[in-house]
């Protein structure tokens, strides 16, 4: 997803980055802009060093997106969740059990095929690469779990 950032005298005018960013990287920026200090917990990444161009910025370098049936009510549910790491666009259309549709997906290669086009999904030439992608993703997923809840106790 696109971003656009102005800050005029804080930020280069007109200046474009090719970073993945997301959108929980939105609360880290304008807290760090405020001069606030982060929120506990918060998964998201102060993008204004990337906007910047500092030496020291470092960009995530994959981006998750996911949809929980969460617009028009489906039946059954939809629930779908993209990756998109390097070159490569990742989308799983999740099935049981978390749905009654049936478990599939799309992978692109963006640098090959920037319209998405071929989908690579069933492509036995692109068999590594997804599987390299789904083991990203349970990771990615796990990662920006909540875990803002305090612990009470060990056990």
């Amino acid at each position: 997803m696109p971003l656009i950032l102005r800050w005029p005298g804080r930020l280069p005018a007109g200046a474009r980055r090719g970073a993945l960013v997301q959108w929980i990287d939105l609360c880290s920026t304008v807290l760090e802009a405020a001069g606030a200090p982060p929120l506990p917990g918060d998964q998201g990444r102060n993008l204004l060093p990337l906007a910047r161009d500092d030496a020291d910025a470092a960009p995530r370098g994959w981006a998750l997106c996911e949809y929980r049936n969460s617009g028009h009510p489906y039946d059954p549910p939809v629930h779908v969740t993209m990756l998109r790491r390097g070159r490569h666009k990742l989308i799983i259309h999740h099935g049981a059990p978390a749905t009654g549709r049936a478990r599939g997906g799309e992978l692109y290669d963006l640098e090959a095929d920037p319209e998405e086009r071929r989908n690579l999904w069933a492509d036995p030439a692109a068999a590594a690469v997804r599987v390299e992608l789904q083991e990203f993703l349970l990771d990615a997923l796990v990662a920006a779990e909540d875990r803002g809840q305090p612990r009470e106790a060990y056990w």
